[in-house]
C-alpha cells in the first residue's frame, strides 16, 4: 500500500488548484510554489528521506483589487500606495508565471434582470474543445506535450509564426512595459490559443492584442502614480 503522502501526489497531479483571497495567504508559501509552477515537480524532504513527485497543475486564483474591495468604483478610498502594498503580497516571480490577469467588475443590480447578448457557454465550450483538439493533433508525436501553455522554447518557435502587424504591436508592448522573456512566452502561448480557437494558422494582430489585455495587472501598475 501506498504511502498517504505519494497517493495524494498521484490523485492531485494534472488537477487545478484553487487559491481564494490568494493575497491572504502567507508570502513564502506563495513563493513556495515557484519551483513547482515552472518544473511541474515537487521535492519533500523529511529526516531519513527525500522524494520527488509529480505536481503538473493550473493555478487558479481569486482576489481583491484592492484592500477595501472597491477600486475603480467612486466608493474605493484606497490610495495607489495602498493598492500596490496590497498587490505586493504576491511576489512578481509568482505574477509572472500566471498566463492570464483578468478584473471582473462589479455587475450593476438593475442589469442583473437585463438581456445578454454575447456568446453562449455553449458555443464558448465548443471553441475552447475546438482549439484543444487541434493541439492535441499537433503535439500528438511529442512526448509529455499535449497543450500550448505546455511548449517548450523550441516548440514556441515552431508553432507561434507572427504574422507583421502582430509582431510591430508585440514590440510596442514590450517596449512600453519591459515584458521579461518569460512573460513574452506567455504572450506567445495565450496569442497561438487565440488564434486556434479561430482556426488560423499564423499569430494574427488581434491574437496578440487579446494576449495582452489578457494581463490588465501590468497595465495598471504602470498607471499607478506612488508618491
Amino acid at each position: 500500500m501506498k504511502p498517504p503522502l505519494e497517493t495524494y501526489f498521484e490523485t492531485s497531479n494534472n488537477g487545478v488548484l484553487f487559491l481564494d483571497e490568494i493575497a491572504e495567504f502567507n508570502k513564502k508559501a506563495l513563493d513556495a510554489l515557484r519551483q513547482p509552477m515552472e518544473d511541474k515537480k515537487v521535492t519533500v524532504s523529511r529526516v531519513k528521506y527525500t522524494n520527488t513527485y509529480p505536481c503538473n497543475f493550473m493555478l487558479v486564483a481569486a482576489m481583491n483589487p484592492c484592500p477595501c474591495g472597491y477600486y475603480g468604483l467612486d466608493k474605493c478610498r484606497c490610495s495607489d500606495y495602498e493598492v500596490l502594498k496590497y498587490r505586493q503580497k504576491i511576489s512578481g516571480p509568482i505574477i509572472d508565471r500566471v498566463d492570464i490577469q483578468k478584473n471582473v467588475q462589479p455587475v450593476n443590480f438593475m442589469d442583473l434582470s437585463g438581456h445578454f447578448n454575447g456568446k453562449t457557454s455553449k458555443e464558448l465550450r465548443h471553441r475552447v474543445e475546438h482549439a484543444r483538439e487541434i493541439q492535441k493533433k499537433r503535439y500528438a508525436s511529442i512526448d509529455k506535450i499535449n497543450c500550448n501553455a505546455q511548449m517548450t522554447p523550441a516548440l514556441i518557435k515552431e508553432y507561434c509564426k507572427l504574422e507583421l502587424a502582430g509582431e510591430n504591436l508585440l514590440k510596442l508592448a514590450h517596449d512600453r512595459f519591459q515584458y521579461s522573456a518569460r512573460i513574452f512566452h506567455k504572450f506567445l502561448k495565450v496569442a497561438r490559443t487565440f488564434a486556434g480557437m479561430d482556426g488560423a494558422e499564423n499569430i494574427r494582430k488581434q491574437d496578440v492584442a487579446a494576449a495582452l489585455l489578457a494581463r490588465e495587472m501590468d497595465k495598471e501598475h504602470v498607471e499607478m502614480l506612488v508618491v
